[in-house]
């Protein structure tokens, strides 16, 4: 199944990561990094069942285990 992304591009929907309702589009991991709708914490986005999002929280809980442990001496 396709599905509108960013730029009216049809892309499988199991390559999309988030849907936009504001602008009614989806997104897929490389138009969601590029658009950066993470770092500007828009209130819109909705996450989709995608395991780009396992993925971002193990890597975050990684780096916070790293930090945690440089700090202990």
């Amino acid at each position: 199944m396709f599905v509108r992304a960013w730029n009216n591009q049809n892309v499988p929907k199991n390559r999309c990561v988030a849907y936009c309702p504001f602008h009614k589009y989806y997104l897929t991991k490389q138009q969601l990094k590029r658009k950066k709708c993470l770092g500007k914490q828009c209130k819109y986005l909705q996450k989709l069942e995608h395991y780009f999002w396992k993925e971002r929280e193990r890597r975050r809980k990684e780096r916070k285990k790293r930090r945690n442990d440089a700090y202990k001496i």
